[in-house]
């Protein structure tokens, strides 16, 4: 099931920070419930494909004062079916359920390095828990073809 999301992260601290508007899903975690993900107990995990960007594209970098907020475009990616049976392994089947996503800057922070706090660039973050639901018995599932 594709996931075109708009992520909004918002500096909480009194420092400011930067970002990129290239962040990615690098990782995806499902859980039943919000129980269940804060203890850790995922039910599905998936770590979506990525291809490289175009040369020409631009991912500016981003300054976030305190209490700034600046929204992100993430596609992700959730396996889901659409029948409670047959069990098929790394599907998430029906149900109401939680997702995190862990983003990170794609072309923006060459590479994560040891001062990059000190000089405030974010390089990861891990997105707070989003609800979500797989309808049952869907026939013919959005953005498939017979």
């Amino acid at each position: 099931m594709p996931l075109n999301l708009d992520i909004r992260i918002t500096n909480v601290s009194k420092k400011s920070y930067f970002i990129t508007s290239d962040m990615e899903a690098v990782a995806n975690r499902v859980a039943t419930s919000l129980e269940e993900a804060q203890r850790g107990n995922y039910i599905a995990r998936f770590n979506p494909t990525r291809y490289p960007k175009e040369a020409e594209e631009s991912h500016p970098i981003v300054s976030l004062a305190p209490g700034q907020s600046k929204i992100l475009h993430i596609e992700s990616v959730v396996v889901a079916r659409f029948k409670a049976s047959p069990s098929i392994g790394g599907t998430v089947p029906p149900g109401k359920y939680v997702l995190q996503l862990d983003l990170r800057s794609e072309d923006g922070f060459a590479e994560s390095a040891p001062d990059d706090e000190a000089k405030g660039r974010v390089v990861f973050l891990k997105t707070e828990l989003i609800s979500f639901e797989i309808p049952p018995n869907v026939t013919n599932p959005p953005e498939c073809k017979k």
